[in-house]
This record gives structure tokens, C-alpha cells and sequence, in this order.
């Protein structure tokens, strides 16, 4: 079994892009203000640009070129913006990997399992 590591944050950049590109301005994502009022620390990141960007770097991290076949997570906890993070990567069968999304103190906001297949 093969086991990666990759350093991730969540900017705000990063947020505004895809409330762009998806439409999706749901003003928690955008103002703290709002995010607090309904009960997060602060903006948390849309849960599909947190697994586009888990998925573009688990394909990255394997060093090779390769199509997603199938991808599922669980959120444990929201993702938070300006935030660092830890994905994990291990390679469980030839195209399987355990996903899992850490915050610094190693407390897990997401687990998942992508299958990946070379190009």
C-alpha cells in the first residue's frame, strides 16, 4: 500500500471563482457575518469545490495521468476557508484509494474512496 500526503488551503479566491463558475451564492460561503448566524465558525467551502480540488489532487498526487471512475465522500465537518489541511492517500487495491481530508490537529473533516484509472 502506497500512502501520499498533500498540504491543502481554501482561499478566498478560490471561493469567489467558483461562486463564478457554479452560481452558487449562497452568502454563507461569501460573508462570516452570515456563516455565524447560521451556526459555522466562519464561511465554510462549498462541498463540490472541496471535492473537485480533493479529486485533482488525488489524481495528481499518484504522479500519473489518470481518469476518475468513481469518487464518494463523507463530510465529518465543514471545511473552512483560510484554513491549512492535510489530504491522505492510500492505495488500497490497484486503482482504489482511502481518502481522508485532516485538519493540522488531526481531527478528520471528510473521508472518502476515489478509484482512479491510468490514462
Amino acid at each position: 500500500m502506497k500512502h501520499v500526503t498533500k498540504q491543502l488551503t481554501f482561499s478566498e479566491e478560490d471561493i469567489l471563482d467558483y461562486v463564478n463558475v457554479s452560481g452558487d451564492d449562497n452568502p454563507i460561503h461569501t460573508s462570516a457575518d452570515e456563516a455565524k448566524k447560521m451556526g459555522f465558525e466562519t464561511c465554510p467551502v462549498h462541498g463540490m469545490l472541496v471535492m473537485a480540488k480533493v479529486g485533482s489532487y488525488a489524481s495528481e498526487i499518484t504522479g500519473k495521468k489518470c481518469w476518475t471512475n468513481s469518487f464518494t465522500v463523507r463530510f465529518q465537518t465543514p471545511v473552512y476557508v483560510q484554513r491549512q489541511y492535510e489530504l491522505k492517500m492510500v492505495r488500497t487495491e490497484e486503482q482504489d484509494h482511502h481518502l481522508t481530508l485532516c485538519s493540522l490537529d488531526g481531527s478528520i473533516v471528510l473521508k472518502g474512496k476515489i478509484t482512479l484509472t491510468e490514462q
